[in-house]
């Protein structure tokens, strides 16, 4: 079942073009990756499913509705969250209170104690924290807490902004596993943007490659992270032959 599909997205930073006829399609329950390199147009696309960016052109579908005329805060009250990079929590507050902001969506109020429990099992280090301020925690605590705050608006489907983003090796291991553990426990649907493709394709079930704000590879996540093409697309790398070359082009919005 799709939860999520997203059909020739155009969005524009002024004048100049960030998406270029992008499509997805997001199966319910599945962690879906975004790769690409800087400036791919990851974040833009979450942007743009999430509300805060305006799809110029195109039409996004989730849970049956068409959503991409709402705004950022009503595409979330419908259950699709969005944890943005930068972390952005905030740091004079308590990791406690942090997280309670995150129970925004009527049901999440409903269910809030039951929710900050389940969380806080994810991510044991912020039950440790709880009454500290998140400014005090270093950067993957705060990665955690950024994360733990969108599940607490216990969102339909969660998507994720880099992640990984200014984190050691073992903190962006901790944190794609615990991530890998919700989808396979609760089976939560997540659709992450990474700039580490490897991590990203580790635990996801499938995979879409951007570059300068189109689609140029998509495919089974296990098979993604095999591929000479990907490398390439990613990369930058010559060593690819000309048929791997042809079918990158074929991949391309026209």
């Amino acid at each position: 079942m799709t939860i999520l599909s997203a059909k020739n997205l155009e969005s524009f930073y002024g004048p100049v073009p960030a998406l270029r006829g992008v499509s997805v399609d997001i199966c319910k329950g599945t962690v879906t990756a975004v790769i690409g390199a800087n400036g791919a147009g990851k974040s833009t696309l979450l942007n743009t499913l999430s509300g805060l960016l305006e799809a110029r052109f195109g039409h996004i579908e989730f849970l049956g509705e068409r959503i991409e005329m709402l705004s950022a805060d009503q595409v979330a009250s419908r259950g699709l969250v969005l944890a943005p990079e930068g972390r952005q929590v905030f740091p004079e507050m308590s990791v406690r209170d942090n997280l309670r902001l995150g129970a925004f969506r009527k049901d999440a109020r409903a269910h809030e104690e039951r929710n900050l429990a389940r969380v806080l099992a994810y991510f044991p280090r912020l039950e440790q924290r709880f009454e500290q301020r998140a400014g005090m925690m270093s950067g993957g605590e705060q990665q955690m807490l950024a994360i733990a705050r969108a599940l607490m608006a216990a969102p339909d489907m969660l998507m994720l902004d880099e992640p990984s983003l200014g984190l050691s090796p073992k903190y962006v291991h901790e944190i794609y596993q615990i991530l890998a553990r919700i989808n396979d426990e609760t089976g939560l649907t997540v659709l992450v943007a990474e700039q580490n493709a490897s991590v990203a394709l580790s635990v996801a079930h499938f995979a879409y490659v951007l570059e300068l704000g189109r689609v140029v590879l998509l495919g089974p996540a296990e098979e993604m992270a095999t591929k000479e093409v990907l490398q390439e697309s990613f990369l930058g790398s010559t060593n690819v032959t000309m048929d791997q070359k042809r079918f990158r082009r074929k991949k391309k919005w026209r």
